[in-house]
């Protein structure tokens, strides 16, 4: 996608300590809540393993739940210095700085596995999403790039085991990103081929 041109640029470039948690949009508000209410109940578990590690944590919600949550999310980040709330615009001019990526079942995850760096799949409301919120054109656990967990406390510890060995899940990622974004098809000059083919089979006409 044209959209990935700076994870082709900067595929090399990364703050080597940070960590982005972009969950995808709840269509219903409970849900949201719930998203909401998760993570702000972990806040303290988490913050524990950066300190730990010397890792920095910053939030991307989408703009809707970003706006509806501001006050709550602020306040209950206040005292966490290793916490920040990304506001860009573009999620993808800056996707490239992170190191491990926790999501759940957005499709940022695919595009995150350009950069063959570790993502957890955050999917504690499984059942709820897949029959009140959405469901999946494809199976979704057999196409995670990464584990696939229910709780923060085995999110922590997957990206413990990816900080330990950086082989960990390596094997997985390569596969899915085999199905998804094949290197015979995905680089840096991605539009300028599409558009050259384009004129291409027009001059055929």
């Amino acid at each position: 996608y044209p959209r990935n041109i700076n994870l082709y640029l900067n595929k090399n470039t990364c703050s080597a300590h940070k960590i982005i948690y972009a969950p995808t949009y709840r269509w219903l508000m409970n849900d949201e809540e719930k998203l909401v209410a998760n993570f702000i109940k972990n806040v303290e578990l988490i913050n524990s393993f950066l300190e730990k590690y010397d890792y920095d944590f910053v939030l991307r919600l989408h703009p809707h739940t970003w706006r509806n949550y501001e006050n709550i999310l602020l306040s209950s980040l206040q005292n966490y210095k290793r916490f920040s709330i990304s506001k860009e615009k573009d999620i993808y001019t800056e996707l490239h700085n992170y190191s491990v990526m926790i999501t759940d079942y957005s499709s940022i995850a695919y595009d995150f596995l350009l950069t063959k760096r570790p993502i957890v799949f955050l999917a504690f409301d499984y059942k709820d999403y897949c029959t009140g919120d959405n469901n999946f054109q494809m199976p979704y656990k057999d196409n995670c790039a990464g584990d696939v967990t229910y709780n923060w406390k085995d999110t922590i510890a997957s990206i413990e085991k990816s900080i330990c060995d950086e082989k960990y899940n390596a094997e997985l990622r390569d596969k899915i990103a085999n199905i998804f974004v094949p290197d015979e098809y995905n680089a840096e000059n991605n539009s300028e081929r599409i558009v050259n083919e384009i004129k291409s089979r027009i001059g055929e006409c």
